[in-house]
């Protein structure tokens, strides 16, 4: 029993540096493309109007945390109908965040950008860019019980190789994007958009499939 918990404490360590190694250098380098794929004023503008996403990508980080700590409690207590319990609550908890977050952020979004933001191009690109970043963020919330299920469940390799492949991904368009395409923001808004909305997707389906009754 001990050595089979050293081993997966072992092997999902590694798994853990290794996501955290491919991610760290991911980001260094699509961060350089993407500035060199949009210029500086676009950049800028997507660095201030989408940046509710990295905000709320640190929330779900701490939200995870405290799914993740509930859902193991229960599980470690060989509690199924607890443990779906919690898991049933946390999912209907964000599914209000994430309603809440799109009645509450659209409306003060716009006012903001019709108001205060500064743009040499179409101030419909800028909203399009806002709404979008909304959208995905609230997708985002929802996907945080599920993120916290499986870290309960010690299925690392999951939501570990979902945030590779999504950073990979991240990192090839936005190289792409430099020579190629028209309306450059708007395709770059909906691929970081697809990006932090997509696991989401994919933690559904595998939760879903995996543990129909926790």
């Amino acid at each position: 029993m001990q050595e089979n918990t050293n081993k997966s404490i072992a092997v999902n360590s590694l798994i853990l540096y290794i996501r955290l190694a491919i991610i760290s250098i991911s980001g260094l380098l699509y961060t350089r493309f993407s500035l060199q794929a949009l210029g500086i004023s676009d950049y800028g503008l997507y660095s201030v109007i989408a940046c509710i996403i990295t905000f709320i990508s640190i929330i779900n980080t701490i939200m995870v945390t405290t799914s993740n700590r509930f859902i193991a409690i229960a599980i470690g207590k060989y509690d199924k109908e607890e443990a779906c319990r919690q898991f049933n609550v946390n999912l209907v908890i964000h599914v209000l965040i994430a309603l809440l977050t799109i009645a509450v952020a659209l409306p003060l979004g716009h006012w903001y950008i019709v108001h205060h933001v500064t743009y040499d191009g179409d101030m419909h690109t800028v909203h399009t860019v806002f709404n979008v970043s909304i959208i995905a963020a609230a997708l985002s919330f929802i996907g945080v019980p599920y993120n916290g299920l499986l870290i309960a469940r010690e299925r690392f390799l999951v939501f570990c190789s979902t945030d590779v492949a999504m950073s990979l991904f991240k990192l090839f368009f936005t190289y792409l994007l430099i020579d190629h395409f028209e309306h450059k923001l708007i395709i770059y808004t909906f691929i970081m958009a697809f990006m932090t909305a997509f696991p989401t997707v994919v933690f559904f389906a595998y939760c879903r499939r995996q543990f129909a009754a926790i």
